[in-house]
């Protein structure tokens, strides 16, 4: 996986490189050994199996402070977060076109997001 500052290079698991404006990028999940990529392309909501695990992902996204780790199986683009609740349980929602995302927020996670959230995405809380 390379990158620079304003992309990311992701390896499918056909091993074809996908190069992702951070802006497109929305979040990412664990998925056994491999990770789900999600972004936008072309107004369109993608879903990809990357070719790393998770724990890899985590490792190389902490050069980019828009991804933040919010669960133990989730990353995701701050700047991407519409909502931030925590009725019935603490969720951010993703509302890209017509998907509409709900992830989970680890307990011990949840002061760290609502801080990030709170400085940078005042709107939304």
């Amino acid at each position: 996986m390379e990158s620079d500052n304003k992309h990311i290079t992701l390896i499918n698991i056909l091993g074809k490189n996908q190069i992702i404006s951070i802006d497109d990028f929305l979040f990412v999940k664990a998925n056994g050994k491999f990770t789900k990529g999600y972004f936008v392309e072309k107004d369109d909501v993608i879903c990809s199996n990357l070719n790393m695990s998770f724990g890899k992902f985590v490792e190389h996204c902490s050069c980019y402070p828009a991804l933040v780790q919010i669960h133990k199986s989730y990353v995701v683009n701050i700047n991407k977060i519409d909502q931030y609740g925590n009725y019935p349980k603490d969720r951010l929602t993703i509302t890209i076109n017509d998907d509409k995302f709900e992830l989970p927020v680890a307990r011990k996670r949840k002061l760290m997001i609502h801080n990030i959230i709170n400085r940078y995405k005042k709107s939304i809380i």
